[in-house]
């Protein structure tokens, strides 16, 4: 029995690991996304690369950061997750695509927001 549990834990270890093919586009999407609703009315600008801020910026620039998407669905379209964070909101955005051949078309997504964390 115990070997049956090694063998099913290594191989939903292996299933984690692997990358899905519209991971990148995801994460661009991801990235373009925080900077429109962040950016959008000019009171506030993300830093030009993920982390923490320049010190020498304008006060008005926030660090930010994106994990790596999570697949959530994985039928014929696409879910993937991406979670942002800027400054204390976490900002989790669900993409979705359309895989054709080796691209990944965006046909929908939703952005969500939450309080510090």
């Amino acid at each position: 029995m115990k070997s049956v549990a090694t063998y099913l834990a290594a191989l939903l270890l292996a299933g984690a690991a692997s990358a899905h093919e519209c991971d990148e586009q995801a994460k661009k999407d991801g990235i373009g996304l925080l900077r429109f609703f962040i950016e959008g009315d000019g009171t506030f600008k993300l830093a030009a690369e993920p982390g923490a801020a320049d010190p020498n910026a304008t006060p008005d620039t926030l660090g930010w950061s994106v994990d790596a998407p999570t697949v959530v669905n994985d039928g014929s379209t696409a879910e993937l997750e991406v979670k942002g964070y800027v400054y204390r909101s976490v900002y989790t955005m669900h993409f979705r695509y359309l895989r054709s051949g080796s691209s990944c078309a965006l046909v929908g997504l939703d952005l969500t927001s939450s309080g510090a964390y």
